[in-house]
């Protein structure tokens, strides 16, 4: 399918988003850390049940809802600066395999396949991201019946100078302030708790 001419590329704010700054204002933003830190409602719940049910002190589970609240504020962070860029998670996965991908392109089902996810879902993926403009369908070679989705060239372009750059500048701010023998202790104690995730898997 040829791609509408004047398509544009927007990046929009999240619309319950507060903070009124623009974009330029927000890169690289990380909150301080009296307010990552402090201790919510929800966390004194969690304590106090803990003690009752999981055992007075117990420490592993005060570890366990301190992963949970840094999962959280990470999820809500990256949702935030994909929203900037009318992306989603899954739409970011799929402009990511198509920058490294041969040709900037691949099948419907490829992407499904890699993402995980049905290729109805895909399709609903798909349809938004070309109507963004970030990619384009393409005949595939030698079978017009076949679809390719390809990387457009104002998608590449916003991959390339603003999405991009700004993922990784945002990563490396968060990890400053930490030392690489403690981000691979990090690692391996994510490795572990991953190892033991499947015996969660109980009535």
């Amino acid at each position: 399918m040829a791609k509408k001419q004047g398509t544009r590329l927007k990046a929009s704010p999240p619309k319950n988003k507060p903070d009124t700054k623009t974009p330029s204002k927000l890169e690289g933003k990380v909150d301080s850390p009296s307010e990552t830190t402090q201790e919510r409602p929800l966390d004194i719940a969690i304590t106090e049940l803990a003690d009752q049910f999981g055992g007075a002190g117990d420490v592993k589970i005060k570890f366990f809802s301190t992963i949970l609240k840094f999962s959280t504020e990470i999820n809500v962070r990256q949702e935030s600066f994909y929203a900037r860029f009318n992306l989603t998670p899954g739409r970011f996965q799929i402009l990511l395999l198509l920058r490294v991908s041969s040709g900037l392109a691949l099948s419907p089902s490829d992407l499904a396949d890699k993402v995980g996810v049905s290729r109805a879902t895909m399709t609903q993926f798909v349809d938004c991201l070309e109507k963004t403009g970030f990619v384009q369908r393409k005949a595939f070679p030698g079978d017009r019946r076949a679809m390719l989705i390809e990387l457009s060239k104002e998608g590449l372009e916003a991959l390339d100078k603003k999405i991009l750059p700004t993922y990784f500048k945002r990563c490396r701010i968060m990890s400053a302030k930490t030392t690489m023998a403690e981000m691979k202790e990090f690692v391996e104690v994510y490795r572990r708790i991953s190892v033991n995730m499947a015996a969660t898997d109980f009535e």
